[in-house]
């Protein structure tokens, strides 16, 4: 039934490396983000799939050498090993590392033996066998939180090398693996180290505070340093001149060939360098937000695909072989909960999310599910609430404002309304304004350029509003569980019918395409359908929910109406055989947010997860 999954971007912390992994033949990216772990196709990222097997926050996953499991960390100290080659990702082993995050896998040349570190209070890391979880050796050495790990990826002989905020990166024979050397090069948090794919050689990267050892260096530079990858002893130490890193280096990344390998950092730059002169080969500066969300926080080099991570969750694709690195193609996209989107006319999809970002989709055969970011003065924070009606797309944040975006150059406008309260829901009319309901008992009535032109007072405090195509009628939902249908000629707002049969407050409510019935949904996942006229209670049956309903959206045709949860599923009803319905089980981990019809054989949904799926339908008779 589900025809695309368009995955949310990697989640970045400040402050800290995201790892990124790909499949052993360089066509695949997987990362954790939220409970989920999401694989993606690196030519086309539309293609993705998603394992929802964790029960805490996912931190880390990484590819077996041999493709056929993956394995993936989490914030409880769990690791899970899965089939990556069946959709259902059948689980292989469990293994309770530690008592703290995973911060960082690795798995052994032979596919085998699989490192983990990260945090914890009895241990930072461990070594085992991936399908029984047996130990096959110690992590041991470290004083503080493990950042990252590496196995050697040539085979025997077995080594390995693990990185810490003690300042130290620390060799390990195997297997068993113990602990062989303790290397404190660094002067500061070590955040990356990683093999080369021949296994000759091994490099850190981190935090390093000083240029050499002189206490009172006011020039930082970060060092990269180059190990031997069988014996551990350092060959050379690197960017500490001025073509070096002047912010911390998050990540590196080896060429396929060993011969280069690519660095990211807080500076926002990435850099090229040459393992085997040592010297930097090119550097390409990113400014496109013109703050620390140009920060490079991970990166990727697999087969043709060279890939860095920003700050803003930004995946810039890039050219490695031309004079300067060079940016090929940037992926924008969520990194947090979708918390509000709008459908147009043209079917665009515009989505905001919990960090306050807004991205438009457009659903054509060439930008099927590709997000563009819309730019310019947004909000700061969560989205809540987007309407569009014509050409006409308006969006509220907790910033206590709403603000215009252009259809045409998906850009923020410099129509802003600043409201006395935080917003709720919008709807736009026909004319181009827009109709707000906030924390206070009224109803806003907007301009098109950004004036609030009228305030109509209620008597309860507003949670839901929808106008009919026309707008000559509103029906606004409140928290005393009851809906109030309106006549409207833009000057007031006259009260015709009141809907009182739902049992807890309105979350959400919808006229039908020809204005002759209305949905009203409510918190306790119950939607029915009244008679505008009347306040007759027309359909009852719609109870299937067992959370708070968070959307609802009508067929174009009004004769089926479907529901999103917060019990992460969706339901498509119809009116004529009101228990007939389409069920959606599980449709996006922790909740689906909003439901809209793409056509009549298609839905679109959007979840906590921070995706967007595509649904195709088939009604029952």
């Amino acid at each position: 039934m589900q025809e695309y999954l368009f995955a949310p971007n990697p989640p970045t912390t400040r402050g800290q490396a995201v790892k990124l992994s790909a499949d052993p033949k360089g066509e695949q990216l997987v990362y954790a983000n939220g409970k989920s772990i999401f694989i993606r196709n690196l030519s086309n990222p539309t293609i993705a799939t998603e394992y929802v097997g964790h029960r805490a926050r996912t931190t880390v996953a990484r590819f077996a050498p041999s493709g056929y499991y993956v394995a993936s960390g989490d914030a409880s100290g769990t690791v899970r090993v899965w089939d990556a080659t069946q959709e259902e990702n059948l689980l292989k082993n469990e293994t309770a590392v530690s008592s703290g995050e995973i911060r960082d896998l690795a798995w052994d040349a032979e596919s085998k033996r699989l490192m983990a570190v990260g945090d914890g209070k009895d241990r930072f890391g461990h070594v085992f066998l991936f399908d029984t979880g047996n130990s096959v050796g110690e992590v041991t050495g470290h004083s503080r939180v493990i950042n990252a790990c590496t196995m050697r990826p040539s085979g025997r002989p077995f080594r390995a090398a693990t990185a810490s905020d003690d300042g130290t990166v620390v060799f390990y024979h195997g297997a068993p693996y113990r602990l062989q050397t303790s290397i404190r090069d660094h002067a500061g948090f070590v955040n990356d180290v990683r093999y080369a794919p021949n296994g000759d050689l091994f490099a850190s990267v981190g935090a390093d505070k000083k240029v050499g050892h002189d206490k009172r260096a006011t020039s930082w530079k970060q060092k990269i340093f180059l190990y031997d990858g069988k014996t551990g002893e350092k060959l050379a130490a690197m960017g500490g001149g001025d073509t070096g890193h002047t912010g911390s280096i998050y990540a590196l990344a080896w060429s396929p060939d060993s011969r280069q390998f690519l660095t990211s950092a807080g500076d926002s730059t990435v850099k090229l360098w040459d393992a085997q002169t040592q010297q930097l080969v090119s550097s390409l500066t990113f400014d496109q937000y013109g703050s620390y969300l140009d920060q490079q926080v991970g990166n990727l080099w697999a087969g043709e695909h060279v890939v860095t991570l920003g700050q803003s969750g930004d995946l810039f694709y890039l050219d490695p072989r031309t004079e300067a690195v060079r940016t090929v193609r940037t992926l924008h996209g969520h990194q947090k909960a979708i918390t509000a989107s709008a459908l147009t006319e043209d079917q665009t999809l515009y989505t905001g999310s919990y960090d306050g970002r807004v991205c438009s989709w457009q659903f054509d055969a060439d930008l099927a599910g590709t997000p563009q970011l819309v730019t310019g003065n947004g909000h700061p924070s969560q989205i809540m609430s987007i309407a569009s009606r014509g050409k006409t797309v308006v969006t509220a944040g907790m910033d206590d404002v709403v603000r215009g975006v252009s259809a045409l150059t998906r850009q923020f406008e410099s129509m802003t309304v600043s409201l006395d309260s935080q917003p709720r829901q919008l709807d736009v009319l026909a004319d181009g304004s827009t109709l707000e309901i906030g924390q206070t008992n009224e109803v806003l009535l907007l301009s098109a350029s950004g004036e609030v032109k009228q305030r109509f007072p209620v008597d309860h405090r507003p949670t839901a509003i929808h106008a009919t195509v026309r707008g000559d009628r509103v029906v606004v939902g409140f928290e005393n569980h009851q809906c109030i249908i309106y006549d409207f000629d833009g000057l007031g707002l006259k009260p015709t019918q009141t809907l009182k049969n739902n049992r807890s407050a309105i979350t959400a409510v919808r006229f039908s395409p020809d204005g002759s019935l209305v949905a009203a949904a409510d918190g306790l996942g119950k939607i029915l359908v009244y008679d505008p006229a009347s306040g007759e209670v027309k359909i009852s049956q719609w109870v299937f929910h067992t959370a708070k309903v968070n959307g609802i959206e009508w067929r174009a045709d009004g004769l089926f109406l479907a529901s999103s949860s917060l019990d992460s599923n969706v339901y498509v009803y119809s009116v004529e055989k009101p228990m007939k319905r389409i069920t959606i089980k599980g449709a996006h981990l922790g909740g689906v947010t909003s439901v809209h019809f793409l056509d009549d054989q298609h839905l679109l949904t959007t979840g906590s997860n921070g995706s967007v799926r595509v649904w195709s339908l088939t009604y029952p008779e």
